[in-house]
Parts: structure tokens; C-alpha cells; sequence
């Protein structure tokens, strides 16, 4: 009888574990309705701010919700329900921005998003230098010169790395590795450590296509003023407002 009474008691203590293990979670929270707001600053390709903020449209992914910004900037989005939403500005001429996984519960405060740049790509030319542009044991040296630009300017330069000839720092899943430096007009260099490419995915060995784009024109108390965005399924940025790129040039990485 012990023998078969054992087998039986661990069947029961089983049971009851999984039992409560699959117990109740919880009700859902409540779902609310709200609004959005924030601020766009838009900026020229001569990096001076726009005199009129107005006429940015917002748009919320997903929803038929979107409004425009007023002169200084401002928008505000209502009636939107508990929820995770992707926000998207947009205005002819300016790159775009955008902010993914915004968690958006609700309520009678208006839920700040932020203040975000958008810019006109900027009127300036990067070309990257064949001969000083090369590869050795320890990193790539990647040397550009600038053009259409006053002497003297402090300019943003962008470099970015992929793995294939059609690199493009617009589209985050077209490149791996990117910097930016800022530069006295009119040449600068961006050193690239061999353990930053192979962070990046790059291994030794490997064909690495370089890009230069004018990126942002730098204006002193306030930094950079180019547009972009986290890409959420890549973990790099999209950057929206560059220059035309400089031709490619393919590398080896150390």
C-alpha cells in the first residue's frame, strides 16, 4: 500500500502546482483617452533657424489623428486611446523625424513628447579623397575635403560604413558603422578603429564601402542641426536631412 500510495500523493502535489502556477493575472488596466503635444524646430540648409515654425504635419501611425504645427512649433494631437504609437513629422523640403514605442496611457495632461529638429539638407559638398582614404592594421583613415562653403565655417561631416556597395546612411539597414565629426571648412579625417567596425559586425578581412555626407552646418550654444531618428529594429539612426553623398570607396577591414 506505500508503495502505491507514493506515486499517487506526488501526482496531487503536481497537480497543485500548476494549478498555481496558471492562476488569474489580473484585470487590464483601464484604457483612457488623451492627448499629445510638442515642438518641432525647423532650421534652413544655411543653418539658421526658419522664421516661420508653422505648417509641420504630425501624423500618429495608425490612427487617422495628424494636425499641423503653429508658428512657434507647437502641435498638439486629442482623442487618443491608451496604446503604443509611432509619431512622425513631416514638411516638404526637411528631413523627417520620428519617434517609435512612444507608451501613451492617457489622462487629462497632455503627454510631452519633446522638442525635435528637422532641417533642409545643408548647401555644402563632400568629396572623399582617394588617396588618403585607405585601410591599415589598426583602422581605416578616411580623409574628405568640402566645398560651397565659406573658409573657416565649423561644418558636420557624416562617414558611414556598410558591408555592401550600396551603403546609404538614409536607410539604417544599409549601413553598419557610422560618426560624425565636426570639422573646420575645408578638409577634416575620421579615424575608424578596427574594434569599432567589429563591433559593429565588420570582421577582419572584409570588404567595408565608405560614404561622406554634409550633414549640419554648426552653430555655437546650440550643436548639431541635422534630422534623424532611432530606428527601433536596427538600433542605428536614420539620418534624413544629408547632403549628397560623396562617392563610395571600397576598403579592407584590418
Amino acid at each position: 500500500m506505500i508503495k502505491q500510495a507514493v506515486p499517487f500523493f506526488f501526482t496531487i502535489l503536481i497537480a497543485l502546482l500548476i494549478a498555481g502556477c496558471s492562476g488569474n493575472t489580473g484585470p487590464a488596466g483601464p484604457s483612457l483617452s488623451g492627448s499629445m503635444t510638442g515642438f518641432v524646430t525647423l532650421f534652413q540648409s544655411d543653418g539658421s533657424r526658419a522664421p516661420d515654425q508653422s505648417g509641420v504635419t504630425v501624423s500618429i501611425q495608425g490612427t487617422s489623428l495628424s494636425t499641423t504645427t503653429d508658428s512657434t512649433g507647437r502641435w498638439t494631437i486629442g482623442g487618443i486611446s491608451t496604446g503604443t504609437y509611432t509619431v512622425t513629422e513631416t514638411k516638404q523640403g526637411y528631413g523627417m523625424s520620428e519617434q517609435q514605442g512612444l507608451q501613451f496611457v492617457g489622462g487629462d495632461i497632455a503627454y510631452y513628447v519633446g522638442k525635435f529638429i528637422m532641417a533642409q539638407p545643408p548647401n555644402f559638398f563632400v568629396a572623399l579623397d582617394p588617396v588618403k582614404t585607405i585601410a591599415d592594421s589598426n583602422a581605416l583613415y578616411v580623409s574628405f575635403t568640402t566645398s560651397g562653403v565659406m573658409k573657416g565655417i565649423e561644418i558636420g561631416v557624416l562617414v558611414a560604413v556598410g558591408a555592401d556597395s550600396d551603403v546609404t546612411a538614409s536607410d539604417p539597414t544599409k549601413y553598419l558603422f557610422s560618426t560624425t565629426d565636426v570639422i573646420v571648412n575645408p578638409s577634416g579625417a575620421s579615424n575608424i578603429l578596427a574594434t569599432a567596425l567589429q563591433s559593429a559586425g565588420f570582421t577582419s578581412g572584409m570588404p567595408a564601402y565608405v560614404v561622406a555626407y554634409p550633414l549640419y552646418y554648426y552653430v555655437s550654444g546650440i550643436g548639431s542641426l541635422y534630422s534623424n531618428y532611432l530606428d527601433h529594429a536596427t538600433g542605428r539612426t536614420a539620418y534624413t536631412s544629408l547632403g549628397a553623398p560623396s562617392s563610395v570607396i571600397r576598403l579592407i577591414v584590418p
